[in-house]
C-alpha cells in the first residue's frame, strides 16, 4: 500500500505529512486491491483474500503474484478506458 500511496501523492509535502489511518475502516471502504502485472494482466482481489488466495512474494527487486480459485464468471471487456503507456 505504501508504494501505491507514494506513486499517487501529488507532492513532497503530502508524502511527509503525518496522519492517522484506521486500517479496519480503510478495508471496509475500499475493500479491494487491484494489481497490474508487467505482462498486462489485471488482478482485483478483496483485501481479505490477499495473503490467502492471492499470494504476493518478494523475488529480489520484484514481487510475484499467484492467485488460485474456481472461476465463477468469465467475460470479455474492452480496454478503451484503461490508461495506456
Amino acid at each position: 500500500m505504501q508504494d501505491a500511496f507514494l506513486r499517487e501523492a501529488p507532492n513532497q509535502e503530502t508524502i511527509e505529512s503525518k496522519f492517522l489511518l484506521n486500517k479496519d475502516l480503510l478495508r471496509e471502504r475500499i475493500n479491494y486491491r487491484v494489481f497490474q502485472l508487467k505482462n498486462g494482466i489485471w488482478v482485483s482481489a478483496p483485501f481479505s483474500e490477499v495473503g490467502k488466495a492471492v499470494i504476493i512474494e518478494n523475488r529480489g527487486a520484484d514481487q510475484m503474484l499467484t492467485a488460485h480459485g474456481i472461476v465463477e464468471t468469465d467475460r470479455v471487456k474492452s480496454d478503451a478506458k484503461r490508461k495506456r503507456d
